[in-house]
């Protein structure tokens, strides 16, 4: 079992969400940065579903059992039993060890990754949970805040039995003996990967690509420019339903009444001009004018980007999006 010492925001329990729910009305969910999620899972050597913790902010856990764990997301500092960690790769916790992570200075969510996956009832083949949807993650789809104690899935996890003496070197007759990414078992010119995260957002996040949508030739001229000319900013506001944005000139929308199905990354432009990009929580249909939709990889980046930092749309086609989709989803591992 892992146990939630204490956390600073609610921790959400992730995997690649449920698909095909939203012809139910229930939110496909899944984790905000889902590069992230496949790449621990990746790293572990496990199913790419594999339910995960999402923190935002900073946490302290405490093993109640001995466990393989991996951290990626956010370049926050990790430190177990006072030792710093690194991202991306598989570290070998023994129990009644603290595993600390701090709020990021660059990004904002980590996924915690444990071999053998959070173990909770799942809904629409997911374990993820939405308070508003009322199931799924800790019952009533309620997220882990401090005092939580989440169960692992010990049918694939390591041995409980091991003594918090036994060091990675004694595991290697235990079920998870082909666990070895240690830094000096990564190829030389993928050693620096090790120290951060795939979705470092210094890196990808000075512009988010986004695809015009059938309703982009209703906006005028002036907002399509103003749309991809201009900064914009996450703000403390958005969450896993939205990531709302903020612009110094708005957003001018045409008017339209008929609600429709929201995908995931549609970017709605409400009455006050700030877009809004859907989340993995998002609702399942809505009203408001839609720009465009920002692909998978971009909602990846959008999850990662500080609030007040920089941004700014670039337009591709869809042909282009689904072409860098698939090349990210391939260096992801």
């Amino acid at each position: 079992m892992l146990e939630c010492v204490r956390t600073e925001l609610p921790i959400f329990i992730v995997d690649t969400g449920r698909q095909w729910s939203g012809l139910y009305g229930v939110s496909e969910s899944g984790a905000m940065d889902m590069g992230a999620l496949e790449r621990a899972n990746h790293i572990l050597q496990q199913s790419p579903n594999t339910a995960a913790l999402e923190i935002l902010g900073s946490a302290s856990f405490v093993t109640h059992i001995s466990m393989w764990v991996c951290f990626t997301g956010s370049a926050a500092e990790i430190n177990i039993a006072g030792q710093g960690r690194l991202l991306n790769q598989a570290i070998w916790v023994n129990a009644h060890q603290t595993i600390v992570v701090e709020r990021a200075k660059q990004g904002m969510r980590v996924i915690l990754g444990v071999y053998g996956g959070i173990d909770v009832p799942q809904y629409f083949s997911s374990s993820c949970g939405i308070v508003r949807e009322g199931f799924g993650a800790f019952g009533d789809g309620k997220p882990m805040v401090s005092g939580t104690v989440a169960s692992i899935n010990t049918n694939t996890s390591t041995n409980t039995n091991t003594n918090t003496n036994t060091n990675t070197n004694t595991i290697a007759n235990t079920s998870t003996a082909h666990l070895h990414h240690n830094t000096e078992h990564v190829p030389k010119n993928d050693k620096a990967k090790a120290h951060r995260s795939v979705s470092c957002v210094s890196e990808t996040a000075a512009w988010i690509d986004f695809v015009p949508n059938y309703q982009y030739a209703k906006f005028s001229v002036t907002s399509r420019y103003r749309f991809v000319e201009q900064a914009m900013q996450v703000t403390a506001q958005s969450d896993r339903m939205g990531l709302r944005l903020a612009c110094t000139q708005p957003i001018s929308a045409p008017k339209l009444t008929s609600s429709q199905a929201l995908a995931l990354g549609v970017i709605q432009i409400p009455p006050d001009g700030q877009p809004i990009v859907m989340g993995r929580d998002r609702q399942t249909h809505g009203g408001y004018p839609v720009i465009g939709t920002v692909p998978e990889y971009g909602v990846d980046q959008l999850a990662q980007i500080n609030v007040g930092q920089a941004f700014y749309f670039r337009v591709v086609t869809i042909e282009q999006a689904i072409a860098t989709y698939w090349l990210k989803k391939r260096l992801r591992v």
